[in-house]
C-alpha cells in the first residue's frame, strides 16, 4: 500500500510545538512507510540529527521511517503510552528497536574513534555531511529481524536518499569505543544484538 496523506499535520500538539534543545539544528526529512499502512510524509523537522531506520523480518517486508532523532524518540514514548492505555496505536513496536538502539552521537563517536577523525566537525562543516550507518539484529513483534540505523548531519534533508545499500559500522567498534569510554557493552543488558559481520565503515562527504 504506497499512498500518502500529502504533507501530514500531528494532531498531538506536544510534537507539533516540540524545540529542539541543541542550537545545532537542520532540516530532515520525516516520514513513515510501515508495511500494509499508507505512507506517512510530514512536514520537515528540525533537529540536531537526521536519521533513517530500516528494518525488516527475516523474509519479510521493510519498514522505512526518517525523521529527527529526538523528536522521533519522543513519538515513540507517546505512542507507546497511549496503546498500553487505550490499546489503539499499536504502531510503536515498529519504532521499539529504534529506541533501544544507541543514540547517533554514541555511533557516530564510535565511528570517529575508530578512524580517529572528528565526524561532528566534519559535519558541521559547510557543505558536508557526515553520514554513520550501524546494523542491528533485533526481534521485531516475535520475529527475528534485522535493521540499519543511519544518522547524519551537514546539508539539510541528508536522511532523504539513504536505503540498505549504505555501509555501516560494526558492533566490535562500537564496543571498542565503549570500552574505551566507560560504556555498556551491546551484549550486557540491550534488548538490541548488534551484526558483527563484516561491514566497513563509511563517511558519505557530498
Amino acid at each position: 500500500m504506497f499512498s500518502y496523506t500529502g504533507w501530514c499535520h500531528l494532531c498531538n500538539q506536544v510534537l507539533t510545538q516540540y524545540a529542539p534543545v541543541s542550537n545545532i539544528t537542520q532540516k530532515c526529512t520525516w516520514t513513515t512507510n510501515l508495511p500494509e499502512q499508507d505512507v506517512l510524509i510530514y512536514p520537515d523537522c528540525d533537529g540536531e540529527w537526521c536519521y533513517t531506520f530500516i528494518s525488516a523480518p527475516v523474509g519479510g517486508k521493510a519498514s522505512v521511517q526518517k525523521g529527527c532523532e529526538a523528536r522521533s524518540l519522543l513519538k515513540h514514548q507517546q505512542t507507546k503510552a497511549m496503546d498500553q492505555e487505550f490499546n489503539n496505536a499499536s504502531s510503536w513496536a515498529f519504532s521499539e528497536p529504534l529506541w533501544n538502539a544507541p543514540r547517533c552521537s554514541e555511533i557516530v563517536a564510535a565511528a570517529d574513534y575508530a578512524i580517529g577523525k572528528n565526524a561532528t566537525e566534519i559535519g558541521d562543516m559547510e557543505g558536508q555531511t557526515t553520514n554513520v550507518c550501524l546494523d542491528m539484529e533485533f526481534m521485531q513483534k516475535g520475529l527475528p529481524s534485522k535493521g540499519k540505523l543511519c544518522c547524519c548531519r551537514g546539508n539539510g534533508t541528508c536522511n532523504g536518499d539513504i536505503g540498505w545499500k549504505e555501509e555501516a559500522i560494526t558492533v566490535a567498534i562500537l564496543d571498542a569505543y565503549r570500552r574505551d569510554h566507560g560504556g555498556i557493552m551491546s551484549n550486557s543488558g540491550s534488548t538490541i544484538s548488534l551484526i558483527s559481520g563484516f561491514i566497513a565503515l563509511t563517511f558519505s562527504l557530498v
